[in-house]
């Protein structure tokens, strides 16, 4: 039995440097003796250091060139070509054109329902009593009461973003997505600038 002592960046490249150094032995021990140590970078500090111990007369090397020497190789017959085959093109019909699918809504009627039923059911919490109306153009939806909910202009337009930011919110959680283009516009007829989220 011989042993040999092999260094390398890794436990795998010092085994794979060793057994390369030993003729490929076909029976074989490994000892690693150090795992080595990577920096933050993964640059080798130390390197792994294994030993190899095997026996010299069990060999692979010898061994295949005796293999292939007593196998005799097959005589490759070239290959036949077989005629090329042009593959046919089939002119297919002009497809119909299809129509565009179908766009989604952005404010479609039980979004509009839901939102008017919360805010009914706020300014009721409120104990306001005034009618507001609906009405949607493009991705906005507008509800404008009919007076004013309160008498300084500045709190009411806090409070009306804020209602609009709220609903747009727990809309978005109802519904389980997000909905970037949908606007709320909720206003009084005094404060005719609104407030949108």
């Amino acid at each position: 039995m011989k042993s040999l002592l092999q260094e390398g960046s890794s436990v795998a490249t010092a085994i794979e440097k060793a057994w390369t150094e030993a003729g490929k032995p076909i029976e074989f021990t490994i000892k690693i003796l150090a795992q080595g140590e990577k920096s933050f970078l993964g640059l080798s500090k130390e390197p792994a250091i294994i030993s190899l111990l095997y026996d010299p007369k069990k060999q692979t090397a010898p061994l295949l060139e005796k293999v292939k020497t007593a196998i005799p190789r097959k005589r490759e017959e070239p290959q036949k070509q077989k005629p090329k085959v042009r593959p046919r093109i089939e002119k297919k019909p002009p497809a119909k054109p299809q129509a565009p699918p179908k766009r989604r809504e952005l404010w479609e009627e039980k979004l509009v329902t839901l939102i008017t039923s919360w805010l009914k059911d706020t300014i009721d919490l409120m104990g306001i009593k005034t009618p507001f109306s609906t009405r949607v153009e493009r991705r906005t939806l507008f509800l404008t009461f009919e007076k004013p909910l309160i008498e300084n202009e500045n709190d009411e337009k806090m409070l009306l973003s804020s209602l609009a930011l709220l609903f747009l919110h727990a809309l978005q959680k109802k519904q389980k997505r997000k909905m970037p283009e949908n606007k709320l516009m909720l206003t009084s007829k005094r404060s005719s600038s609104g407030q949108q989220k």
